[in-house]
């Protein structure tokens, strides 16, 4: 029961979070909350046992959902390369939130391994939560050239899949994150946890759909 109590009330401060981020339709934030909190919830039993309710804030000020983001985009590096220990001392920086930080200190590693996607798709993770969680011109153009240098890598679509989902575009962040499942190496550690998102956004984007199917048949 205590396990429970937990997800629900991780599932309350990303709701806010996801509220905070802009004007959406009530259903887009329970698809975007639900999507978020389904791929999130292992990391929220694991890691926060003793969670607690906090006032309404952006994924950015938020320092737990930032955690959650930077771990999920970290399952997504590659296990060996010259990017690592800028990424590492990165997050740490991110963690304790002093974003801009980080990103200036993976800019100094960009400077000395400009071919690393990897450190391209770390500052750009880190320009969107220094811009609240929006995806910045400067975020934008760190996941292009993330994809430039690895076209397989899939932090840009997964991240841009997010944001589409904060926009209330849930359609294209379907086909974007099916994208990434259907071309994902098999022992892709974020593989399992992106599959349960799709499933959250599948999931309510049909009830929401069947609702308004109700109302308008007046039931």
């Amino acid at each position: 029961m205590m396990v429970w109590t937990i997800i629900l009330l991780f599932a309350a401060i990303l709701l806010i979070a996801v509220i905070g981020l802009g004007k959406l339709p009530r259903k887009i934030w329970e698809i975007a909350a639900a999507a978020i909190i389904l791929g999130l919830a292992g990391y929220a039993v694991q890691g926060m046992p003793n969670l607690a309710g906090a006032p309404a804030q952006p994924v950015a000020a938020n320092g737990k959902t930032a955690a959650a983001l930077i771990l999920t985009r970290s399952e997504m590096d590659r296990s060996f390369s010259a990017a690592r220990p800028y990424l590492i001392a990165a997050d740490a920086l991110s963690r304790s939130g002093d974003y801009r930080l980080a990103a200036a200190y993976i800019k100094s590693g960009i400077r000395k391994n400009p071919g690393e996607a990897d450190l391209w798709a770390g500052l750009a993770l880190q320009l969107m939560l220094a811009s609240d969680g929006k995806m910045s011109p400067p975020a934008k153009f760190a996941f292009d050239k993330t994809r430039a240098l690895n076209p397989q890598h899939p932090a840009p679509d997964y991240f841009t899949g997010l944001v589409r989902l904060f926009d209330g575009r849930p359609d294209e962040t379907l086909r974007l994150w099916q994208g990434l499942i259907d071309k994902a190496p098999k022992q892709a550690r974020w593989k399992e946890r992106l599959e349960s998102q799709v499933y959250g956004v599948k999931s309510l984007l049909s009830a929401a759909r069947l609702e308004d199917q109700n109302d308008s048949d007046g039931i």
